[in-house]
């Protein structure tokens, strides 16, 4: 009786596989959305192991719903302090865009669950840049010094530099931007609270992560020249 009984611990005792653990632990965390988390999941892991552009496609069209609930809570939130929907949509996509690149499977947390993880965090963040000094005047000078901390090096003193508003045609007009570069920093200027899918039909891009490619290009272009 005492060797089934120590038998009967040793087994109680075993950890759960690694799977196990983490699917039970989702269970407690999210018992009503288990199915979708694990269809999220799924979805991810056919793009990391094909990495294709489809397939990616396939897995932020699966988090469209969540991502414009997300954008619309803290939009309605923050309208006040001008910032709406659309500009939280914005970085909710760009922060899915680069999880589906950096997101290991062996994570604690699901996809799912480390995807609104971040989008509290950057939303909190954008929240709090606005209530600074800094914020309140990006947020009433120039339009485009918002989305221009996204191509500008740390290094530069945007709220200085815009004071002469000869940044704004040096960064549009740069000599080594295309005519496409120029048209949607263009396009952010003339529209900066519109959302990365806006721009790129604007110019006639297919889709919202051309934007976010196109950007993170103009930064490397024109970062040396405020050096």
């Amino acid at each position: 009786m005492t060797e089934l009984t120590e038998k009967a611990e040793e087994y109680e005792l075993k950890p759960l596989p690694f799977r196990e653990q983490k699917l039970k632990g989702l269970k407690k965390r999210h018992s009503a959305k288990v199915a979708y988390i694990l269809n999220i999941e799924k979805l991810w892991e056919d793009y990391a192991f094909n990495r294709t552009e489809k397939l990616m496609n396939r897995l932020l069209k699966a988090l469209r719903f969540t991502i414009q609930l997300k954008s619309e809570y803290w939009g309605n939130r923050w309208r006040n302090k001008r910032l709406s929907a659309s500009d939280f949509e914005s970085i909710f996509y760009e922060v899915a865009f680069k999880l589906c690149d950096k997101y290991e499977w062996f994570s604690n947390f699901y996809f799912y669950e480390t995807l609104l993880l971040i989008f509290e965090r950057r939303a909190t963040d954008l929240t709090r840049k606005i209530e600074t000094r800094r914020g309140r005047f990006e947020a009433s000078i120039v339009p485009l010094t918002n989305e221009a901390d996204e191509f500008l090096p740390n290094t530069v003193d945007v709220e200085t530099e815009v004071l002469n508003r000869d940044l704004v045609n040096q960064i549009i007009n740069h000599e080594t931007l295309t005519v496409q570069e120029k048209k949607l920093l263009q396009e952010i200027y003339n529209n900066p609270d519109a959302s990365y899918k806006d721009w790129a039909e604007a110019i006639g891009l297919k889709h919202h992560q051309q934007v976010i490619r196109m950007l993170q290009r103009i930064k490397r272009k024109i970062s040396h020249v405020f050096l």
